[in-house]
């Protein structure tokens, strides 16, 4: 009796298992909470609220109803305008022949459903500049701040030694000997030139 209730334990202890596996190793990618699956008219009235009245067209990048202009996502999930009457009318005549519409009506039925072609996209912007000035406000802040705190807080006897005109020059000059007599940089750095036989800078 009691082996049969270890077994059944044991199988039914191997299924959780192979079901927690199977799970764990699901390939299906988690959807997200806004993505394009409508499940009935209240997904409707929370999204449409939000895009007007744009149709929803496509996937997009992750499912979101969003427009985005990007080179490696080309059909954005919903268009770029609102469906106006203007608009409504060249998707109509659009439907029958092309050649009957003019070079303008298909530039605005293309910039309905796409703010921006291809080379528009790759164009510069010239958000650059906006980081160089960024980094260069960051030097002068922090430059400033260096000076006011050299000039106001500290005094000439309280800057490092380092930072003093009549010993930085003795300080180089010790650094470079305790270099040498450590033999930093043996291979490339200031060890390298000198040579310990003669206790002189290599010629």
């Amino acid at each position: 009796m009691n082996s049969k209730m270890l077994s059944r334990q044991g199988l039914s202890a191997f299924r959780q298992c192979v079901m927690v596996a199977h799970r764990t190793l699901a390939t299906s990618a988690a959807r997200p909470a806004d993505a394009i699956i409508f499940s009935g008219d209240q997904d409707k009235s929370e999204i449409y609220p939000r895009i007007g009245d744009r149709d929803i067209v496509g996937w997009g990048i992750n499912g979101k109803p969003d427009y985005i202009d990007h080179v490696q996502f080309p059909c954005p999930a919903i268009r770029w305008k609102e469906n106006t009457a203007d608009v409504l009318a060249l998707r109509a005549k659009e439907v029958g022949d092309w050649k009957a519409m003019t070079i303008d009506e298909k530039k605005a039925l293309y910039r309905a459903s796409f703010r921006s072609t291809y080379p528009e996209i790759y164009t510069p912007t010239g958000k650059w500049k906006l980081t160089v000035i960024g980094v260069l406000w960051c030097i002068t802040a922090a430059l400033g701040v260096q000076l006011f705190f050299r000039e106001f807080v500290f005094g000439q006897d309280q800057l490092p030694f380092t930072l003093h005109k009549d010993t930085v020059h003795d300080w180089n000059e010790a650094a470079l000997e305790r270099m040498v007599r450590t033999q930093a940089g043996h291979l490339t750095g200031p060890a390298s030139m000198f040579d310990y036989e003669k206790s002189e800078w290599k010629k």
